[in-house]
């Protein structure tokens, strides 16, 4: 019961991480046990002393609980802590299903690499084209020349704007 658990007295170490350690003792019960009892908020609250007064406000009061932001750091927290811990449980369990022909055999293998420090690599070709008129590319090495200082002049050469015939065979030179 929750009336046995006595606050965390100042500078003690204890097993509990800053989430759980600012909750209530009666916070910290429900954390426990809701992880312990699979996660069944009604059943954590009847379990850590929260009484059910009718009306199904055993199961509100469950609900509420998990709901708080502080309880659910708390129970991230715990959760997290125990993944790290279950870590080599995992790794042998996919290293199992890696040495023995298995349908998700080639993806234990995968998953194993990834997490050993030889993760996929994949890699993406892109290509863009980008079409600019006479006009356009000339804009841009102006002021690519500007802004290095440089005389767009010198870069582009000089163009004369003329209007020009062909001249009939025969023809060449005479003009």
């Amino acid at each position: 019961m929750v009336s046995d658990l006595e606050p965390i007295p100042a500078g003690k170490v204890l097993d509990f991480g800053p989430a759980m350690q600012v909750l209530s003792p009666k916070h910290r019960a429900f954390v426990e046990a809701y992880l312990l009892l699979n996660c069944e908020a009604t059943a954590a609250a009847r379990a850590v002393g929260y009484v059910d007064n009718g009306n199904n406000s055993i199961s509100v009061q469950g609900h509420r609980l998990i709901h708080r932001p502080d309880v659910l750091a708390a129970i991230r927290e715990k959760t997290l802590a125990q993944i790290a811990a279950d870590v080599p449980v995992y790794r042998k369990a996919l290293d199992v299903i890696a040495r023995t022909p298995h349908k998700d055999q080639v993806k234990a293998i995968g998953m194993l690499l990834n997490r050993g420090g030889l993760p996929e690599i994949t890699e993406k070709h892109i290509s863009i084209t980008v079409a600019l008129t006479r006009q356009e590319k000339e804009a841009e090495i102006k002021l690519m020349a500007e802004t290095l200082g440089l005389d767009p002049k010198l870069l582009l050469g000089t163009v004369t704007e003329a209007e020009f015939e062909d001249v009939p065979e025969g023809m060449e030179g005479i003009w």
